[in-house]
């Protein structure tokens, strides 16, 4: 079976369990982690022994889903960059900063299928 292509974006305390949780798991490879702050993705990389990227679009055609772990008000913008490819996401609650941006993902998903 074909493991399941995976990326963190953010390396808080929720992206170091969302990483730790996918470097456990068998049917998965974690592709790598991103952040754009370098001394926390450093860390969080050489703890898990995976490639980093400090932009998200990096990761576009190498996962096939993403974990978004980044402050809310980053979500929109990193959630439809990889929805328009067609790569499902994980987004740490709240979706969004509005229910409009929510509605407008949710739309997105829907037609891209994922």
């Amino acid at each position: 079976m074909k493991k399941l292509r995976v990326g963190v974006i953010g390396t808080g305390r929720l992206g170091s369990i969302h990483t730790r949780v996918y470097k456990e798991l068998d049917n998965v490879e974690l592709v790598g982690v991103c952040d754009t702050s370098k001394e926390r993705l450093e860390l969080l990389a050489g703890q898990f022994n995976t490639p980093k990227f400090s932009n998200h679009n990096d990761l576009i055609g190498k996962v096939d889903a993403i974990s978004i772990a980044v402050p809310t008000n980053q979500h929109y913008q990193i959630a439809k960059d990889f929805i328009n490819k067609g790569v499902h996401v994980l987004i740490e609650k709240p979706i969004t900063n509005n229910l409009a941006q929510a509605k407008e993902l949710t739309k997105l998903a829907k037609k891209n299928k994922i």
